[in-house]
């Protein structure tokens, strides 16, 4: 196949018409319909556009599998103390009598305030599920960093729910065996 075949394939996939696609791989823009139609029924042209098309979607596959596990990974790893600040302070407040008049004393409290960074400036915002704004303030939610690390940890094959057992069994008893099974360390499995 021509470079100039295969650049119709590569354009065609980008735009999706047979004009355009055949004006960018060189045809002359007065026949780039009728050599478009013509190129597109070949079998050649078919089978390359077919390649080609597999190649990208597992191209795609593969970018959407690490993006995946990238944003499991920022959800697993997230601190929302990255995000937030605790502020504790202490203020002023008078003291009055049983009926109402300030004694001139005052009692020390304390405080705390949260203040949240600027969302552009959020650490982990890919973490972040939802930010609303609510009468009292902004209510931010986490997305959860357990189910975050349990996906990350089933992708990686840590985890297996599902466990097959085969129990062979001698009628007379002597060599019963279960196959399939692995005790943990220190375990003792019994021979009858």
């Amino acid at each position: 196949m021509t470079e100039k075949r295969k650049k119709f394939c590569r354009e065609y996939l980008k735009s999706g018409n047979i004009t355009t696609a055949a004006k960018k791989a060189g045809y002359s823009p007065r026949s780039a319909y009728s050599q478009g139609s013509r190129l597109y029924k070949k079998d050649e042209i078919k089978e390359y556009l077919k390649k080609l098309a597999t190649k990208l979607l597992e191209k795609e596959k593969e970018g959407l599998e690490y993006e995946l596990i990238h944003q499991l990974k920022a959800i697993a790893l997230a601190d929302v103390t990255d995000d937030i600040k605790v502020e504790t302070y202490e203020y002023l407040i008078p003291i009055f009598d049983k009926k109402g008049k300030d004694t001139g004393k005052k009692e020390t409290k304390i405080s705390q305030r949260v203040t949240i960074k600027d969302s552009d400036q959020f650490r982990h915002n890919r973490a972040v599920a939802s930010i609303e704004q609510k009468k009292d303030g902004i209510k931010i939610t986490y997305a959860s960093k357990e189910k975050a690390i349990e996906m990350l940890g089933r992708i990686q094959g840590m985890f297996n729910d599902k466990i097959d057992y085969t129990v062979h069994v001698d009628p007379e008893g002597t060599h019963n065996a279960v196959s399939g099974f692995i005790p943990y360390k220190g375990t003792e499995v019994p021979e009858k």
